[in-house]
This record gives C-alpha cells, structure tokens and sequence, in this order.
C-alpha cells in the first residue's frame, strides 16, 4: 500500500508542476462592460430601475501562444490599451497576435478595452515588463 501511494505521488507531482508553469505565461483580466457610444446622436438607453452590475466577464491573456482567450473573442473588432486612468490611447489593434505581443514589450499598469459593436469591455492589467 505504501509504495502504490508513493508511485501515485511519482506520477501526479510532474502533471501538477507542468500545470504551474504553464500558467506563468497568462494573466487574467476581468471586464466589465459599457455602452459603446460611437454615433454623437444616439443616446444612451434608459436606467430600467435598480439593477446589480453584471457579472464580470474574465479574460485569459496567453503570452505563450499570443492568444486572447474570452466568450467575446469572435466579437471583438478591436483590441486597445489605454493608460491607466483612461485618458489616453497607447496602442489599437485589429489582430490579436499584435495586441499581445505589444503587451509583452510594455511594463506597468493599463487599461484595456476590447471593443464590439455594441459593447466595449474595459480591464485593468499589471504587467511586469521584461
């Protein structure tokens, strides 16, 4: 009994560890999302009574595989990052690849925006640099 526990351990701690540093090379993001109002003449739909806030929409940014990973991915027209308040665009992009191997290059705090045509879902990130 001793040594098939110490083989079932052999076995499960290398599957664990791939587990681990696999996920060194993703970070995830949670999204709220906004109203995108492009058009100066349309107005904003009507508050319809208290609401709670939807349930945040999460994001899986692989750095590996330079994929974007989210239920919004056939959606989005672009990828944007913002400076961390907002204010100002750092970069926009229509290819995913691009997006994150941008993100990649870059260290500090930022916000995305993955922008549909209805909807733009906005995110913070924390990012390391090189």
């Amino acid at each position: 009994m001793k040594r098939l526990l110490q083989l079932l351990i052999l076995f499960i701690c290398p599957l664990f560890y791939s587990e681990v540093r696999a996920d060194a090379y993703c970070i995830t993001v949670n999204l709220t999302q906004q109203e995108s109002i492009d058009d100066p003449y349309k107005q904003p739909s009507p508050s319809k009574g208290h609401r709670s806030l939807p349930s945040p929409i999460v994001c899986v940014i692989d750095f590996s595989k330079g994929t974007v990973q989210t239920t919004l991915t056939s959606e989005i027209i672009s990828y944007e990052i913002w400076d961390s308040d907002g204010t100002a665009l750092v970069a926009q992009y229509i290819d995913e690849p691009d997006f994150v191997g941008l993100l990649c290059d870059v260290s500090g705090l930022y916000q995305l925006r993955f922008i549909t045509e209805s909807y733009q879902y906005i995110g913070y990130i924390e990012l390391p640099g090189k």
